[in-house]
């Protein structure tokens, strides 16, 4: 994640935002090439990891090999197609468009080969090697990519970061035979495909749902606006490790728990801390990132200071998003996850609703920021809901719950109010002192609410 936020400040300065914002058009493409597969490369990784888990490594290696194929065979469709609009592209004169499709035809074998080879490495266990992997992309995300930039522009960006899936897949030979997962295997894909495609939904709705801001900016505005929107959430998509790392430690104790009792037992330790130190945590980080990335953008990137609203508005849904994910292991216990992707869908709806409505009154990066927050206000009280449910909560006790949770979003979200109207046109005077000011206000008033917390004995 650092390299990726480095890799991305950088290019926004030597491209400009309208450059940079197909630049994100182009990457959004290519990750979605990874659900080409259906979710067969996802299902293989995991009854491998089933196999391994009963010590049949032969079985595991087996199903690793066919989800592989699986999602090479996929993967070999979307190069053909996507060749194909190129051509087409370049012979209408679209030599932008023809660029940014083909380096979506190159990323979807390169990316979906890097994929089947990180879930080799997992499954067995070398969590080193790939650590080393992740690091060589990243030494060429700092280094050939913005060269590449810097002499091409936007092309020469575009096919840098194509090639930057080679040298991970170069080290991981070391402990994975990349030359087995290479070939295409239809008949993979037509076994998998059916037990794989309710995964695949789940995947699908959840990366729509991330990622909708920037496709809502790009059609309701233009490719400018996508690429001050993509400033604004690197903030937010870094954040988000906190929660989802928090949550992963806690899913083993919770899951033990449910097995030993039949139930989740009320106000369980291993959820609810998880969610008090998520909501203290990012009620005093997220403040403090405003002002760090004030600073970042009037002395790196002046071009995109009309982000600086969007950025206070995006992190309080980071808060909102936040505290679902921190809980998510109860759901899980209990089998209410399968309910997520509905709720996902239906917050989906309401941003785009809100971002159309809001952009005819003011065709601005705040409005689609604005209708995000509304679509993660709807996502957490929904999930929120969810997890009282799963802890069989009484109607006012759930009531009390929900606010008990979402006190510290709410808080945050007023100060982000409080910054983008103290702030207009993302003046930077202003924008100094509310930060500054929020940040201070968010530190006090989150140790007083930690220390109230305390004295309850609730963590």
């Amino acid at each position: 994640m650092g390299g990726q936020g480095l890799r991305t400040l950088i290019l926004a300065r030597m491209l400009g935002p309208a450059s940079f914002g197909l630049l994100n058009i182009a990457n959004l493409g290519a990750n979605l090439t990874v659900f080409a597969d259906v979710g067969t490369g996802v299902l293989a990784e995991q009854r491998a990891s089933e196999a391994r888990g009963r010590g049949d490594m032969a079985r595991a290696e087996r199903e690793l090999v066919a989800g592989a194929g699986a999602r090479m065979a996929c993967a070999l469709a979307v190069l053909l197609a996507c060749t194909v609009g190129a051509i087409a592209l370049v012979t209408a004169g679209q030599t932008t468009a023809a660029a940014v499709m083909g380096f979506i035809a190159l990323s979807a074998p390169l990316q979906g080969l890097w994929m089947t080879a990180r879930g080799w490495l997992r499954v067995h266990g070398r969590f080193v090697l790939a650590s080393w992997c992740q690091a060589s992309q990243v030494v060429v995300w700092l280094s050939v990519v913005p060269l590449a930039a810097l002499r091409w522009g936007l092309p020469g960006a575009l096919l840098s970061m194509a090639v930057s899936y080679l040298p991970p897949l170069i080290v991981a030979s070391r402990g994975c035979p990349v030359h087995l997962l290479v070939r295409p295997r239809f008949d993979a894909f037509r076994r998998l495909v059916r037990p794989a495609s309710a995964i695949w939904a789940v995947l699908t709705v959840n990366f729509a749902f991330v990622n909708i801001e920037q496709v809502l900016a790009w059609q309701l505005l233009d490719a400018t606006a996508m690429g001050i929107l993509a400033i604004a959430l690197l903030t937010s998509t870094a954040l988000m490790a906190l929660p989802d790392g928090a949550a992963a430690a806690s899913h083993p104790v919770t899951l033990e728990s449910f097995a030993k009792e039949g139930v989740l037992p009320p106000r369980l330790p291993s959820v609810m801390r998880v969610m008090h130190v998520v909501q203290l945590s990012l009620g005093v980080l997220v403040p403090f990132s405003w002002l760090i990335m004030g600073i970042v953008v009037v002395v790196f990137l002046d071009q995109y200071v009309r982000a600086l609203p969007a950025i206070a508005l995006l992190g309080a849904a980071t808060c909102f998003v936040a505290m679902p994910l921190a809980s998510n292991a109860s759901l899980l216990a209990v089998g209410l996850h399968r309910r997520v992707p509905w709720l996902m869908l239906s917050a989906g709806m309401v941003k785009v609703v809100a971002a159309v409505i809001l952009v005819r009154r003011d065709p601005s990066v705040t409005s689609i920021a604005v209708a995000g927050v509304l679509g993660s206000m709807v996502y957490a009280a929904g999930y929120l809901r969810l997890v009282a449910r799963a802890f069989r909560l009484g109607a006012r006790a759930s009531g009390a719950f929900l606010v008990e949770y979402l006190a510290g979003p709410f808080v945050v979200l007023a100060l982000a109010v409080f910054v983008v109207i103290a702030s207009p046109g993302g003046q930077y005077e202003g924008y100094w002192q509310v930060t500054g000011v929020a940040s201070a206000v968010a530190v006090v008033a989150l140790g007083a609410y930690y220390r109230f917390l305390r004295r309850r004995r609730r963590i």
